[in-house]
Formats: structure tokens, sequence, C-alpha cells
């Protein structure tokens, strides 16, 4: 009889280490229709991708850095997480740090204080996130839709800064299909440099 408990138990743990699971698509809604549900609005990018600063690859994702700027020094660094296998997602921006109950793992773009740089605003995404449904978590999980997303982080530089000037930018982010996940990269630092 000790034995039931035990297997329910390992079968248990072995389901938490291969993925959110439920359904990848927005759960009510036609798959055809993508993102057409969201359970917290994310304002598009503010303008279209500038120019590519800088290109990592990390436990099946590659992240692309852009700088789009606008006037008045105002600029977005932008980070293009693209998972590198069909049927992947990436967590919403606003997941806690640790996930939910250890699961999962927010997507972030952060850049650290610089002399040349200021008001450093709210990061934004591309995508509306939706709720994937799971056993694992009554609320479900929520993601962006399988695929790429693009998170925008407005800065302002300052005026008297001339040439180029190397920031620090650190990304966080955990790929999961419904069944498996990658393991997390958290606050991985990349060097960039902005003209």
């Amino acid at each position: 009889m000790k034995v039931v408990p035990l297997t329910i138990l390992m079968f248990t743990n072995a389901f938490v280490f291969q993925g959110c699971g439920g359904n990848s698509e927005p759960s009510g809604s036609d798959p055809s229709e993508g993102n057409s549900t969201s359970a917290s609005i994310s304002t598009p990018a503010p303008f279209p991708m500038g120019t590519i600063l800088s290109e990592v690859e990390d436990s099946g994702v590659k992240v692309t850095f852009f700088l789009a700027k606008g006037e008045n020094g105002k600029h977005w660094l932008q980070a293009t997480f693209s998972p590198l296998e069909i049927g992947y997602h990436v967590y919403s921006k606003d997941l806690p740090a640790d996930g939910i109950d250890g699961i999962g793992r927010p997507t972030l773009l952060e850049l650290s204080e610089s002399a040349a740089i200021s008001d450093v605003g709210e990061l934004t995404a591309d995508k509306k996130i939706h709720n994937l449904a799971s056993p694992l978590n009554a609320d479900g999980f929520p993601v962006y839709p399988d695929g790429p997303v693009t998170l925008s982080l407005p800065f302002t530089m300052k005026p008297d800064t001339n040439g180029t000037v190397d920031v620090i930018a650190k990304i966080t982010y955990m790929a999961c299909t419904k069944t498996s996940c990658n393991p997390p990269v958290e606050g991985k630092v990349v060097k960039l440099t902005l003209k």
C-alpha cells in the first residue's frame, strides 16, 4: 500500500520538470486569432525595429537587441526573444521572479545604471499574454503566444553624451512547450554599445 503514494509523488515530480502543461493556445479562443485574449494588456513597441546592436543565444532562445531612436534624446532598447524551435513560448514579463510555485521565469529586459542615460521607463511587450491551462496551477500560467516576442524599454540619452556609450543589459527568460522546459536564463549580462 505504501508504494502507491510514492509512485504518485514520483509521477507528480516528474511532471513538474516536464513543463507547465496545458494547451498553448489562448483558452476559449480560436487558434487562428493568435493573441486575441489578454490577462494583461501590453503596449506594442513604439517604433519599428531600430539598428541591431547584438545577438545572443542561450537555452533554446535567440535574443536580438535593437536600438530605436526618437526625438529629444528619447530611445528604446528593444530585445526580441525568439525560441529556436516551433512550439516554444516564453512567460509574461509580469510573472513573479521565481515563477508560480517555482515554475516558469518572467521574460525581462533591464538596463544597469549608467551616467549617460536617465528616465528609464516601463517595460512593454508587442504581444498580449494569455493564461496557459495547467494541472500544476488552477489559474494557469501567463505566457506569450508561441514564437518570438519583443520587449521595449524606453530611456533618455543625456544631451551631453557624445559618440558611443557602453551599457550593461540583463535578460531573464525561460522557454517551454506544453510538455517540457529548457533551463531558465536569469540575469544574463550583455554588454551593448549605443551610438
